[in-house]
């Protein structure tokens, strides 16, 4: 989740100690209007949601933003990803530790 005031957390409400360790995660103000730009520049607020299921060993992706009073839900699927929202993701998976 990324608030406006480009603060980051991960993984869920998690109360344990692990989360509290955690280092803050914070974009800057030229990161969150980069990131604004890009969901203007994929035209997210009018994508729709994928249809279908998502394929055996494919990541999914659920994005849901909100920005005013305009608010979308999109899941895509790797190998289906459209072109103009994969800078989009890209960005967001820079933003999150990886798994493993």
């Amino acid at each position: 989740m990324i608030y406006p005031g480009g603060r980051v957390s991960f993984g869920g409400p998690d109360l344990s100690k692990e989360a509290y360790a955690r280092a803050p995660r914070m974009m800057n103000d030229a990161q969150v209007k980069q990131l604004r730009r890009m969901l203007d520049r994929a035209n997210f607020f009018r994508l729709a949601p994928a249809q279908g299921d998502q394929p055996p060993d494919a990541y999914a992706y659920e994005i849901v933003a909100r920005s005013g009073n305009r608010t979308n839900f999109v899941e895509v699927f790797d190998g289906g990803i459209p072109d103009a929202l994969a800078p989009l993701l890209e960005q967001l998976n820079a933003l999150f530790p990886k798994e493993g």
